[in-house]
């Protein structure tokens, strides 16, 4: 497949400087070959740019001396030497940050599959106590509800004794009635028992006077 417009600056410097490494001299038609194709205007373009690199940073070579070369050399030397202990230094500090970072999260691990044992304990201890609860209000579910039978049985019972009390009164206040009307009766017979005895005792006496 040909490429079109995916050609960057980047690919086409990268080529052409490979070539004057290997001793070859670049072109837009082994740039377009390397590539595998692609537009020939921004291939040209980009080559193009590429030659003015070249020959500003070959008038920039010529025109420095070479001790100020050395210096520049040496500077960036320095530099390129600075910038690497720095590299090395933050190296480090990011590699004993790694280190103690691993560390707290091998606390944090550690306190974690604590805290999940603790958790799956209290869990299971939670479960249990529930059970036993659930245990206890079901026994006193049925203590209140035998009570509540008893209780129902009991006011039935003192309902039919209150309907017997209240018979039995009845009966007792006719019996006291009764009662009553025997002794009068038997007050009645007792006065006519005195009369008639009374007059029982009268009648001699009048015999013996005839």
């Amino acid at each position: 497949m040909s490429r079109q417009n995916n050609i960057s600056y980047q690919e086409v410097s990268s080529f052409c400087t490979k070539c004057l490494a290997s001793g070859q001299r670049p072109s837009i038609r082994k740039i377009h070959q390397h590539l595998g194709g692609g537009s020939f205007l921004t291939i040209t373009a980009f080559y193009q740019q590429w030659q003015k690199e070249q020959a500003l940073a070959s008038k920039v070579d010529s025109e420095i001396s070479e001790p100020l070369r050395q210096a520049l050399l040496a500077e960036f030397g320095r530099v390129t030497q600075k910038i690497k202990e720095d590299l090395e230094a933050q190296l480090e500090e990011l590699h004993a940050q790694g280190k103690e970072s691993q560390e707290i999260i091998a606390d944090y691990e550690a306190k974690m599959e604590q805290s999940t044992a603790d958790f799956l304990r209290y869990k299971e201890q939670s479960e249990v106590q529930c059970l036993k609860l659930e245990r206890e209000l079901s026994a006193t579910q049925a203590r209140f509800e035998e009570s509540a039978k008893r209780e129902a049985a009991c006011i039935e019972q003192l309902e039919t004794l209150r309907t017997q009390c209240h018979s039995s009164e009845l009966r007792a206040a006719a019996l006291e009635a009764r009662l009553a009307e025997i002794e009068k009766y038997n007050h009645r017979l007792e006065l006519e028992l005195q009369t008639l005895k009374q007059r029982s005792e009268a009648q001699p006496r009048k015999g013996s006077q005839l």
